[in-house]
């Protein structure tokens, strides 16, 4: 597999039937002892299960530091922007050329992005596209930049940070050949979302394959 390995699920213990964790207490994201995240480590699931209940932790935690949901002390929250901030400086060096240097803040992401988000990595949830895992990185990148460019989100883009801080980076991207620089610069999921905010791809490591899930900005909103 292409990205950071995902932390190892045991099979320790026993736990309810998982279906997502969708209607998660956004208190219980803060890790440590007795968290949720050591709950889901402990649950006897699928690898693919397992891989898309660490994202919504990992994802939702940061997601709602960023919106001041979760109640953080404050030398937590120092240690945790500092962190964030040498992160967001190496991501910029790497992605020079493609980062402006603009973004989205948490309070920015309007609220369809976030729940079609977190609809993901349901278990449920059926990817668009796929493609095998053991695919060369070249092809990958290939497959990417289509599905991105395939759902009008070219040019011009928000591209996921995984950073509480900045969660999208504005960047503005060439024909091709970029998506090797954002897969060394940040880790999957890879999430792209269109500068007029109307698309959502993502691309994510799964089970045997790399899965794409595709969203856009409901009629009603």
């Amino acid at each position: 597999m292409l990205g950071r390995a995902s932390r190892p699920i045991g099979t320790a213990g026993q736990a309810p039937a998982f279906g997502g964790l969708k209607g998660l207490d956004p208190s219980a994201l803060t890790g440590g002892a007795g968290s949720s995240w050591d709950a889901v480590a402990a649950w006897p699931v699928s690898t693919r299960a397992a891989g898309r209940a660490c994202r919504q932790i990992r994802l939702g935690r940061r997601y709602h530091y960023g919106k001041g949901v979760v109640t953080e002390s404050r030398l937590r929250r120092e240690l945790r922007e500092y962190r964030e901030n040498a992160a967001l400086e190496r991501i910029a060096g790497e992605l020079s050329g493609l980062f402006t240097g603009d973004g989205l803040a948490a309070e920015a992401v309007p609220a369809w992005v976030d729940g079609t988000l977190w609809g993901f990595w349901d278990i449920s949830a059926q990817p668009a596209a796929a493609l095998p895992d053991d695919s060369d990185p070249r092809t990958v990148d290939a497959w990417v930049e289509e599905l991105v460019a395939g759902h009008g989100t070219a040019d011009r883009i928000y591209v996921g940070s995984h950073l509480g801080i900045l969660p999208w980076l504005e960047c503005r991207l060439p024909a091709g050949g970029w998506m090797a620089r954002i897969r060394q610069a940040i880790e999957e999921p890879w999430m792209f979302l269109t500068g007029s905010l109307d698309f959502l791809v993502v691309v994510a490591e799964a089970e045997y394959c790399h899965e794409a899930h595709i969203g856009h900005r409901p009629t009603t909103e």
